[in-house]
């Protein structure tokens, strides 16, 4: 899609180019390629970061978890609390979320000292009883 292609190689995964050239040399525990953003969520050692469709890092390896990237803002797992970043790496809703789901229709479910919440993109918090 949009000339790459996610490829696997001994258990690896990788992304090329549509000549076949190597993007991302297949030694990824994940790549997922998105081709409507131009970006590839890859992890590494346990680790997520963001690379671009050149294969340049866009986002350090950094994260224990990286949710999906249809979204302006990424839900990502760092140490001990989830919160969410831009595909250029800059947290926009502090990591401060105890559990957080991805952002559909533009709100995001979280939860926080054992209070649910409805946020927004600009992160604003409304107390909810959904779980």
């Amino acid at each position: 899609m949009e000339g790459r292609a996610e490829v696997m190689r001994n258990g690896c995964y990788g992304l090329i180019d549509k000549t076949g050239k190597e993007i991302l040399p297949a030694i990824y525990e994940l790549v997922e390629w998105n081709s409507e953003r131009g970006i590839a969520k890859v992890a590494c050692d346990g680790l997520f970061g963001l690379c671009d469709r050149d294969g340049k890092e866009l986002v350090p390896f950094i994260y224990r978890w990286m949710g999906g990237t249809e979204n302006d803002l990424i839900l990502v797992f760092s140490e001990k609390h989830y919160g969410y970043i831009r595909q250029d790496g800059t947290a926009v809703i502090p990591f401060r979320y105890d559990d957080a789901y991805d952002f559909k229709d533009g709100t995001a479910l979280v939860v926080r000292g054992g209070k649910s919440y409805k946020i927004d993109m600009q992160g604003r918090e409304e107390e909810t009883t959904e779980e």
